[in-house]
């Protein structure tokens, strides 16, 4: 069974680092067979807004796109149907990998 830590800090005082409180469960007689981080590896991921839609010249399903993630404006090819001037979007910029090696 999958318990999310936050349900545990609900009815105990858990320790800061999930594995120690693994450990001290699984010497409680409690089996932990893992520890799974969702929304890991994310860190670099932004919220960017888009100020500007265009086609693509050369696909007809792709758009061009003008993003702003706070700091820097950047040009973004961009394979959503939906996406619309002025909605926030997540934005992994150059150089960032993903979970998964993406």
């Amino acid at each position: 069974m999958r318990v999310p830590i936050r349900w545990l800090q609900e009815y105990i005082d858990c320790p800061a680092d999930p594995r120690e409180l693994g450990q001290r469960l699984t010497f409680s007689g409690t089996e932990v067979e893992g520890l799974v981080t969702l929304g890991g590896g994310l860190e670099q991921v932004v919220a960017a807004q888009v100020r500007a839609v265009s086609k693509h010249p050369k696909a007809d399903r792709l758009h061009l796109c003008q993003v702003w993630d706070g700091t820097t404006e950047h040009r973004v090819v961009c394979g959503a149907p939906n996406v619309v001037v002025g909605g926030c979007y997540p934005l992994a910029r150059l150089g960032v990998t993903l979970p998964g090696g993406l």
